[in-house]
C-alpha cells in the first residue's frame, strides 16, 4: 500500500502505529485524497493522538476541503473538543480579520444581558436588545 493511502487509513481508523510507519515510510501529512487529509480524518473521529502526530509531521491546520470545511470545524462538528482544543493551541491557525459586529454574538437572558465571544480575542462587548435599545427621535 502506498504512505499517503495508509496514513489516510490509518488517520481514519486511529491506528497510531501505522500512522508512524507511514510517515517513516515518506507519506505526506497534507496528501489529499477524496477531498481530505488525514488531519480531517483524525479530527472527524477524535483520535487526538494522531492529529499531534500529524501536526509535528507538518499537517496544514488551515487546508479546507472544496465545501469549505477544515479539521477544526470537523472536531467541533463532532463534539471532540480536546481535538479540537489541540488543533487550536497547534499555534498555526489562521484567523481571517472579521468585522466588530460578527465577532461578537449578544444573546438577551430573562434576569438581564449576556455576551458571548464567538471568534475573536477582543474584550467583551455589552449589547442589548431591540426592546432596550433607546430610540433616537425621528428628524421632522
Amino acid at each position: 500500500m502506498q504512505p499517503n493511502i495508509a496514513l489516510n487509513e490509518a488517520a481514519k481508523h486511529g491506528d497510531l502505529k501505522a500512522a508512524e510507519d507511514a510517515l517513516r515510510r515518506g507519506a505526506d501529512p497534507n496528501a489529499v485524497i477524496e477531498n481530505w487529509t488525514p488531519l480531517f480524518w483524525a479530527a472527524q473521529e477524535g483520535h487526538t493522538e494522531i492529529v499531534d502526530l500529524l501536526l509535528d509531521a507538518g499537517a496544514d491546520v488551515n487546508f479546507s476541503d472544496p465545501d469549505g470545511f477544515t479539521p477544526l470545524k470537523q472536531a467541533i462538528g463532532e463534539s471532540h473538543l480536546d481535538t479540537a482544543e489541540r488543533l487550536l493551541l497547534s499555534g498555526r491557525r489562521r484567523y481571517p480579520p472579521l468585522p466588530i459586529r460578527r465577532r461578537m454574538h449578544c444573546a438577551p437572558y430573562s434576569r438581564g444581558l449576556r455576551t458571548h465571544r464567538l471568534h475573536s480575542p477582543a474584550p467583551f462587548v455589552r449589547c442589548r436588545p431591540p426592546s432596550l435599545q433607546r430610540r433616537q427621535p425621528n428628524p421632522v
